[in-house]
């Protein structure tokens, strides 16, 4: 087995071991709505979005991380950062649904190993 292939197995196994949250219950899930392309009207219309739950942790950032006074910080109070294993790649238009909440997703940071991703962090804000 290669480097990158146990990296891998040993995130997501370490991501599952930690998801505290029930499937079905209060999972982590990605919203990702396609875009389909009309030939009759010669436009992009979005489809039916699609839920897929995803294994992970959720980190709430600190006050030393938010900004509260308004200036230009990526980080605003309510944000999160989650871990996600490598089974579905999150893309920027997609949305997270958490807690009954929906986030958008702020930045992706995808840990890599030769070509091989092992986990996703996401950076999500409402």
């Amino acid at each position: 087995m290669s480097r990158a292939l146990r990296f891998q197995n040993m995130a997501t196994r370490l991501l599952t071991k930690y998801d505290e949250r029930r499937p079905g219950v209060d999972a982590i899930q990605l919203e990702q709505t396609p875009i389909n392309f009309n030939p009759v009207t010669g436009e992009d219309e979005l489809g039916t979005p699609v839920l897929t739950n995803l294994v992970g942790i959720s980190i709430g950032f600190g006050e030393d991380f938010t900004d509260a006074s308004g200036d230009k910080n990526t980080v605003q109070t309510g944000d999160q950062l989650l871990q996600i294993t490598h089974a579905v790649e999150p893309l920027m238009g997609d949305k997270i649904l958490m807690d009954g909440l929906k986030y958008s997703i702020i930045s992706i940071s995808p840990s890599r190993y030769t070509n091989r991703t092992s986990l996703y962090t996401v950076h999500i804000g409402q």
